[in-house]
């Protein structure tokens, strides 16, 4: 979904007010945390979803004809099932008020939902939106201004990771042989048969222990939550999930084939998600940049191509030169400062390994 909103300036005006971390309705103006989950509110950009509306008078005649042979035979199958009650109750056919009761509560929720169904697809507006600071995004659907579906993810709980003190790059990684650095690297972290390091490996750690030691980027820590809201339903909760992310600490260059596909990722989604007025005056060379607000994404959306693309045609080139003991060494300790997150990087990178 944030995929969408490279590259296209949405509103930062909520067609409606909803708690980006459970998925609850906020009363309009509401600036405390969210009474449920204790959630912040944050400023969004939205963007209008596949379903808009009808656009124009013709549409809206379509929509109203539609509507009603959609309620007709509803509200015809409310009155028989109503008459039908009425007169067992006076006949005295109990049997018959049951049967009437139970075909009710049996067909009568599939019935709503499916006419709600309809009824969105006729008059329904979706939108997408996404937190400025990237944490949050998700999917609302209304209809006639009323929240019906929706579905959003919060990370949550985020904490910066110890970096290294090695402040490597991929060249070094490259320059030095990823092959060999890999067989140290793997003797040095103990690790043998399938969970021994590979070229790729080697070069996505030094990449990560690199930016992390530059300043150049921060790996956190956090929560992932899960909400879903459907028709006539509460809104649930899934189970929050263990998450890395990273976000851009400055805006120097930084050199490498790895590290610049995955930083460019990190700027694109800030300039997509800072909404600036179009008359921004002209600043002199003497004046500083204006200095993005940092967005976090989640490593494994950040790692998508053209970083493994690189990452994985910079793995099969041959080193000419270089320390690659030095460097396995620099990952190990990159490693050894935070072992859970070496666990989670370990598991992302074996799911993007290239086959």
């Amino acid at each position: 979904m944030r995929a969408a909103i490279l590259g296209v300036l949405g509103s930062s005006d909520p067609p409606i007010h909803i708690c980006f971390g459970c998925g609850g309705q906020r009363p309009r103006g509401d600036e405390a945390p969210c009474r449920r989950c204790g959630e912040p509110p944050l400023k969004a950009v939205w963007l209008p979803g596949d379903h808009r509306g009808p656009a124009s008078g013709v549409e809206v005649a379509l929509s109203v004809a539609a509507s009603g042979l959609l309620l007709a035979p509803a509200a015809l199958y409310g009155c028989l099932i109503a008459e039908l009650t009425f007169a067992a109750l006076r006949e005295g056919e109990w049997a018959v008020v049951g049967a009437a009761i139970v075909a009710l509560a049996a067909l009568g929720p599939v019935g709503a939902r499916w006419v709600t169904e309809r009824l969105f697809e006729l008059w329904g507006r979706s939108f997408t939106y996404c937190a400025v600071d990237g944490t949050r995004w998700g999917t609302v659907r209304l209809l006639f201004g009323r929240f019906g579906i929706g579905d959003g993810v919060c990370m949550t709980a985020l904490q910066p990771t110890a970096a290294g003190a090695t402040p490597l790059s991929s060249s070094d990684a490259i320059n030095a042989g990823l092959p060999i650095v890999a067989a140290h690297l793997s003797r040095l972290q103990g690790a043998t048969g399938e969970q021994a390091f590979g070229p790729f490996d080697a070069l996505m750690l030094a990449t990560f222990a690199g930016l992390a030691a530059r300043g150049s980027a921060t790996i956190s820590r956090g929560r992932v939550l899960r909400w879903r809201r459907d028709w006539f339903r509460r809104t649930e909760r899934a189970a929050p999930e263990a998450v890395l992310t990273i976000e851009r600490a400055r805006d120097d260059e930084d050199g490498g084939p790895v590290e610049g596909p995955i930083l460019d990722t990190l700027q694109a989604m800030e300039h997509s998600l800072t909404r600036r007025p179009r008359e921004v005056p002209v600043r002199g060379y003497r004046e500083a940049p204006v200095r993005l607000p940092p967005v976090r994404m989640r490593l494994d959306d950040a790692l998508r191509a053209p970083a493994v693309e690189s990452a994985a045609a910079a793995a099969v080139t041959p080193g000419y030169g270089g320390a690659p003991f030095a460097v396995a060494v620099a990952i190990d300790d990159f490693a050894r400062r935070d072992p859970d997150r070496m666990v989670h990087l370990r598991r992302l990178l074996t799911e993007l390994r290239p086959r």
